[in-house]
């Protein structure tokens, strides 16, 4: 390993490869602070041993889960709210890799607990119904024929990837329910933001 360069290397002791420091994870008891085997190699053999060891890992992680209810709550609770883009950008990547599994999901969910759905869309129309401005199907016809593609991501519509009407300024946050402050977003998108003035893509605060 090359010492005092911007750029320090070094080879992995499972593929050989000579690499920058970067592709290596750190590693306190080692001489030069570094792990003898590069991310790329640790992943694949953190991968190999999860195959063969499927059914055990489950069971442990399970049984861990079942006898840690409360803390692991607290710290997940912690973890998003200390680390909203990287929770977001998550979610995000979780859908577009399961879209299909997904919406099943959510369309099972709304099956089986129909009392907890209706009593969130109703908080929903509360907060329209208590916002300024209007906000028509006429309007909403209107949005769609003028938006060939999300606002946010800028994928276009497929039979798959339909407009959902999205707020730019939440309502729970003062936005308006009318033409001005609407958008056509995608489910994926229009999830990612939320109640947050966010661009759900960037995740930069939306200058008002």
């Amino acid at each position: 390993m090359a010492d005092g360069s911007l750029l320090q290397t070094k080879q992995c002791n499972k593929c050989d490869e000579i690499k920058c420091s970067a592709e290596f994870h750190k590693r306190k008891d080692s001489k030069d602070g570094l792990a003898h085997e590069c991310k790329l190699c640790t992943s694949a053999r953190s991968r190999m041993y999860y195959e063969a060891n499927r059914e055990a890992i489950c069971e442990r992680v399970a049984i861990y889960a079942a006898e840690h209810v409360g803390e692991l709550k607290e710290y997940q609770a912690a973890y998003r709210a200390e680390n909203p883009a990287k929770v977001a950008a998550a979610r995000r990547r979780h859908f577009t890799a399961n879209h299909e599994h997904v919406l099943e999901q959510n369309r099972q969910y709304k099956k089986l607990n129909p009392t907890v759905v209706r009593a969130s869309n109703n908080r929903r129309r509360s907060n329209i119904l208590g916002a300024s401005g209007s906000f028509t199907s006429e309007d909403w016809n209107a949005l769609v024929a003028a938006s060939p593609h999300c606002h946010w991501c800028k994928r276009k519509w497929t039979k798959t990837r339909q407009p959902t009407h999205d707020h730019v300024v939440p309502i729970t946050k003062g936005g308006a329910n009318d033409l001005k402050n609407s958008v056509c977003s995608c489910l994926s998108c229009n999830s990612s933001k939320g109640n947050r003035l966010v661009n759900p893509c960037t995740n930069n605060l939306i200058l008002l």
